[in-house]
């Protein structure tokens, strides 16, 4: 039940998944775009297009949406209870299995949304979630696990690795993001040393 032994879990039924989608569907890339994939809006130097303009407008929506429920509702402030201390939490009379079920259904239902407007933008493939999963792990080690710390790493990933290809070519994107990762993990243990030495 270790938070390691979960992401590892996790990855590998998302191997198996993504095995077996290759084994059902082929291994070809598909579209259900009805619109051409040129569409899109200038912004000064750069172009925009409306399915990433969607997806921010998405993004935002949602963040909103979620810190509201998680601080207004009953059921936000048990699963924060829960994800704070669960032994605790179920000492107060909190049902731990349903808060992580209902933790888990709306993390899947935000993910559906996001894979859904990832495959409009981009179209789809069996392989195409392994990118956003590892950037996703990123963003929640640099977040330490917070929605707004979470968002906030997030979009310093984005910003990142997009800016990086002004310089860079496309394909150094994901060089970029582990850049970012092992950057704070070398400042944290420092910081983590330096505190210990004192």
């Amino acid at each position: 039940n270790s938070p390691l032994g979960q992401l590892l879990a996790s990855l590998g039924i998302f191997v198996v998944l993504q095995g077996l989608t290759v084994l059902a569907f082929g291994n070809e890339t598909r579209s259900f775009r009805f619109w051409t994939a040129g569409d899109s809006i200038q912004l000064y130097a750069s172009s925009i297009t409306l399915v990433q303009v969607i997806s921010i407008v998405v993004a935002v929506t949602s963040l909103i949406g979620v810190l509201i429920f998680w601080k207004s509702s009953e059921i936000g402030r048990q699963v924060r209870a829960v994800a704070s201390d669960a032994d605790l939490a179920r000492s107060c009379g909190i049902d731990v299995s349903a808060m992580s079920a209902w933790a888990t259904g709306i993390s899947a239902g935000f993910a559906a949304v996001a894979g859904i407007l990832f495959a409009c933008d981009l179209d789809m493939s069996p392989t195409m979630g392994m990118n956003p999963f590892m950037w996703a792990l990123v963003a929640v080690i640099l977040g330490g696990a917070t929605v707004c710390g979470t968002a906030c790493a997030s979009l310093l990933i984005g910003l990142s690795s997009q800016l990086g290809t002004i310089w860079l070519p496309t394909q150094y994107q994901d060089a970029i993001v582990f850049v970012i990762l092992i950057t704070f993990l070398l400042l944290r243990s420092q910081a983590s040393f330096s505190k210990s030495s004192t």
